[in-house]
Order: structure tokens, then C-alpha cells, then sequence
């Protein structure tokens, strides 16, 4: 299995910091070498290159306040100089590398990425997913970028990482500087500053007192402030590892990369997040394999029963059910109206009675449970303490039952209206269309104190996408090819029509899994 490593080389490291736009050629060309060789030692890496602007973009920066956004009639020229100074070295590493071997590709920040007040609210990270699935090796960089409150701000590699890796879930993240690692104090003016060799959750408030700024200029922040970035990046990460090495020292970043020496300081995070971590999945389709027939079946019943007069099923609800099941009708639409006639259908009756059907209907639905969906759910809660959530547009109840089945500890479906033990001829809750699941996900995040990196969503169908896109990884499983009442496409033609919508919407960590040769991708998932 491959590992994703994600290389910083800082700009006092790349660059003569005290000298405007001065690189160090001789440092660049080595490091280039270094990662070479360690890349033909481990060829099971996958590398994302990020540098600092070190001497190039930090005097105009600095000269103009960019991070301070558009704030005088000087500050878009200073927005562009900052831009240009940035892509002048990065201009240069790239060459340089390119002349060692590295099949590197250079990616602006500025030409993707958006900030919201100083923060990354967006950054297509498609075509760097397309160069490391490939073994190429995107390189990044520290740049100046719009930002919609402030008009402009400045992002720092470390910040690039940040938003990557809450993205793409790297294994490690190597900080290369001029300094060995951390130390209790400046070792630019201390001689006797010790190397702390590991900082982690349970000595880092005590650390982050030591910790001072950064030596020269440095706009963008000093060591306290990347070390503790990335230690908040543990708290949602915690199996990755962060390590801060010299670059300055040959051959220290090729040990960092080919990772089998303790070099430096290594950052980690000790035993369990207290970020729990959350699988929402769809019930119908995924959990039941065919996940409208027994809710069909228990319509069925209910008529037969006379729960449900004939006349107001052959009159209002049936011609939606024919409708859906000949794709004539959208199938969110047909849901809510279905719900809404059954409702209204069954006002004034006790709900002990309607226990019955629901209780009958639960044997034919577990006589469809997808056995390797509900074996992963239990091994994912059970052994990986993952905590599970369903989404279903299931009423009476039938969502709360397959919930208890797999131990779920959070349910979004709608329900019918109970009062004095009777009907109300309601509904409660949201539905659960393409709008109602998005509501769903951030009411959960909310709820349980989540964040999307820690959340994966199964779904199947095009109504999840939004849902999704809220979540750290994305899992389209066994796609349901009867969901758009227009579309009449093959298999793989409505995959790809899925994919298309689902990418052009950015779902960079969109993981397919279509048939029983793919469900290993969704145990090595939960496994991370």
C-alpha cells in the first residue's frame, strides 16, 4: 500500500532570507538529489512538494501589508508583486529539479485557491490527486491569493498542508527548515537550546510556552505558529505523523522521506482523538439491498389491512408508486408525496396498530440487509470505534429498527406524527432529499461535535452528492441506476454520468465501489 507524504521545504531553508530574491541554487540542487535517491529507495511514495517564499515574496509582502487584504491604492500592486515574487522561485526550484530527474509539475496557489478572512475556504485539489495517483509530483507554494472579506491575504505552505491534508489524509508531513526540530528555546540566539525529540497531546501546552518566532522576516508566522497548526491537524489526524528536520544538514531530508531513522522532532498524537469518528449511510440500497420493495410491501399490507382506505390508495398514493417504479416521477419528489398521502391516509388510527406492519415488514427487510455492508458497519463500531449514523426516507419507524440492528447511535428519517397514542395525519422531521441529507450531515456534525475530516458517507445515488461534499471521504457504493426518472443509462454509462456530476462538484476523495472486487477498498477506509 502506498504511503502519502507530503515534503515543506521552508523558505529561510531555500533562500537567503536577509537578501531580497536570493535562492540558494547549491541547497535546491541538493535537496532535489536527496529526494531522488530516496524516492528510488521507497517507490511505494506518493509526494506533494510545498516550499516557502523565503526572500522573494516576503519584502513586498511586507512592504505592502498584503496580509491585511486590499486596504490602500497601493495594495492590488503590492497583491501582485507578492504573486510574482512567489512564482519567480518557485520558477526556479522547478527548474532545477526538472534538471535532477524529479518529475515534478508546478501548481499556483493563487489560481485555485480562495480565502474568507485569512482562511482557506476553497482549493481545487483535483489536478494534484490526478499528478500523485500517477506518480508525478505536484510542488506547491507559500503565495499570495484572493480573499473575498479582505479582497487579499497571504497563505503559507503550512496552510496549504493543512487544507491537503484534511482533504487527502496523508501519512506523514515533513517540515524542513534550517533548525534541527524544535528546541525549548531560539536556538539562533541560544547555544545551549536543547532539541525537544517529541512533542505530542501530552506535553504540547507545556512546549508551546518554549516555542519564539521565527528568525529574519517571516510574514506568514514563526515556529510557534506552525507547530501548533499542525498540532491541531493531529487532533483531527491522529494517525498521521508530523516530523521537523534540518534541511541545512545533508542528507537529513532523504532519511526524513525514505522514514526509518528518528530524525529531528516528530509530532504525534497519543491514543484516541476526542473527535469521534462517524460513518452516515443511506439505509435504502446500501443496508437493505433493495430497499424499496419491503417498503412497498408494507404499503401493500397497510391497504390490505385497511389502514389505508382503497380509494385514497388507488386515488392518491398508488399512481406515485407506478409513477416512481416506470421513472415517470423523480424519485425525491415521489417519496415526500407518498409519505404525505400515507399520512394523511392514516390520521386518527392508534399507532399500535400500524406496530404490527412494521414489525412484519422489519423480516423482510432484514431477509435484505447486504451482508457485507452490515459485517464492515459492526467491525467499523465494534473494532475501529467509529460511531454510525443512517439516513433513510423510511417512516413508521422502520429506520429506528435497522438502526438498533447495526447499533447506530444517531437516525435522520421522517416519521409519522403520534399524539395520545394516536396518528395526527403529520409528518416529523426532515425528508430526506438531496437538501434534507445535507441538513442531515451538519445537524450530525453539530450534534456530535464532529468535524467533516473525521466523517465518511456512504451513499448511492446522485441526491447524496451534496451530503458528501460535507464529508471527509466520500463513498459511492454499488450505484442506484434507478434514481433519475429521465435517465435510461447502462451500468457503467450512469457511473460515469454520477462521476462527472459528483467530480465537477469537486468530491476530490469520491471512492467508487461498484462491485464485490472493490468492497476491500471500503475495510482499508474504515482501517486508516
Amino acid at each position: 500500500m502506498s504511503e502519502l507524504v507530503l515534503l515543506k521545504l521552508g523558505g529561510s531553508l531555500i533562500t537567503d532570507k536577509t537578501k531580497p530574491e536570493t535562492a540558494r541554487v547549491d541547497v535546491i540542487r541538493r535537496i532535489a538529489q536527496e529526494i531522488k535517491r530516496a524516492l528510488t529507495k521507497r517507490g511505494d511514495i506518493k509526494l506533494i512538494i510545498g516550499h516557502g517564499g523565503g526572500s522573494f515574496p516576503h519584502y513586498p509582502a511586507k512592504r505592502y501589508r498584503v496580509n491585511e487584504g486590499i486596504i490602500n491604492k497601493d495594495s492590488w500592486r503590492g497583491f501582485a508583486e507578492t504573486r510574482a515574487a512567489a512564482s519567480k522561485l518557485n520558477q526556479i526550484v522547478t527548474e532545477i529539479f526538472l534538471e535532477e530527474g524529479l518529475d515534478v509539475v508546478s501548481l499556483q496557489p493563487s489560481s485555485s485557491v480562495l480565502c474568507e478572512n485569512g482562511v482557506i475556504v476553497h482549493m481545487d485539489l483535483r489536478q494534484i490527486k490526478f499528478l500523485i495517483d500517477r506518480h508525478q509530483i505536484p510542488v506547491t507554494y507559500g503565495d499570495a491569493v484572493l480573499d473575498r472579506e479582505k479582497g487579499c491575504t497571504i497563505v503559507s505552505t503550512e496552510a496549504l498542508f493543512d487544507y491537503i491534508a484534511r482533504k487527502l489524509f496523508p501519512d506523514r508531513i515533513i517540515l524542513a527548515g534550517e533548525v534541527e526540530g524544535v528546541y525549548d528555546s531560539d536556538p539562533h540566539k541560544n547555544p545551549n537550546a536543547k532539541l525537544i525529540p517529541e512533542i505530542t497531546n501530552k506535553n504540547f501546552e507545556k512546549i508551546k510556552k518554549m516555542l519564539t518566532g521565527s528568525h529574519g522576516y517571516d510574514v506568514t508566522g514563526g515556529m510557534a505558529t506552525k507547530i501548533e497548526s499542525m498540532y491541531n491537524l493531529l487532533h483531527i489526524l491522529p494517525s498521521m505523523k508530523v516530523q521537523i528536520i534540518s534541511g541545512k544538514i545533508p542528507g537529513v531530508i532523504e532519511k526524513a522521506i525514505v522514514g526509518r531513522e528518528h530524525i529531528g522532532t516528530i509530532m504525534r498524537y497519543l491514543g484516541k482523538s476526542k473527535i469521534p469518528k462517524i460513518i452516515v449511510v443511506e439505509v435504502n440500497g446500501i443496508i437493505v439491498k433493495n430497499g424499496f420493495k419491503p417498503w412497498k410491501e408494507a404499503l401493500t399490507m397497510m391497504v390490505e389491512r385497511g389502514d389505508i382506505p382503497r380509494d385514497a390508495w388507488e386515488r392518491e398514493i398508488k399512481p406515485i408508486v407506478d409513477g416512481y417504479l416506470s421513472k415517470k416521477i423523480d424519485r425525491d419528489e415521489a417519496v415526500k408525496l407518498v409519505m404525505m398521502g400515507v399520512a394523511k391516509a392514516l390520521k386518527g388510527k392508534p399507532y399500535k396498530e400500524i406496530e404490527g406492519v412494521i414489525n412484519k415488514t422489519m423480516e423482510k427487510v432484514r431477509q435484505n440487509y447486504d451482508p457485507f455492508v452490515i459485517d464492515m458497519l459492526k467491525y467499523a463500531k465494534n473494532e475501529r470505534g467509529y460511531k454510525l449514523a443512517t439516513i433513510s426516507a423510511n417512516f413508521y419507524d422502520i429506520a429506528k429498527h435497522i438502526a438498533k440492528d447495526i447499533g447506530a447511535e444517531y437516525v435522520y428519517d421522517t416519521t409519522l406524527g403520534v399524539k395520545n397514542g394516536k396518528l395526527t395525519g403529520t409528518l416529523k422531521g426532515e425528508f430526506m432529499t438531496s437538501v434534507g441529507k445535507l441538513w442531515a450531515v451538519r445537524d450530525l456534525m453539530e450534534r456530535a461535535k464532529c468535524v467533516k475530516e473525521r466523517m465518511i458517507y456512504i451513499g448511492n445515488r446522485i441526491s447524496d452528492w451534496k451530503a458528501m461534499n460535507e464529508c471527509g471521504i466520500s463513498i459511492l457504493y454499488k450505484p442506484d441506476l434507478s434514481v433519475k426518472a429521465e435517465k435510461t443509462l447502462e451500468e457503467k454509462e450512469w457511473i460515469k454520468e454520477i462521476l462527472k456530476v459528483m467530480r465537477t462538484n469537486e468530491l476530490s476523495n469520491l471512492i467508487v465501489i461498484s462491485n464485490k472486487s472493490d468492497t476491500k477498498k471500503l475495510k482499508e477506509i474504515i482501517d486508516r
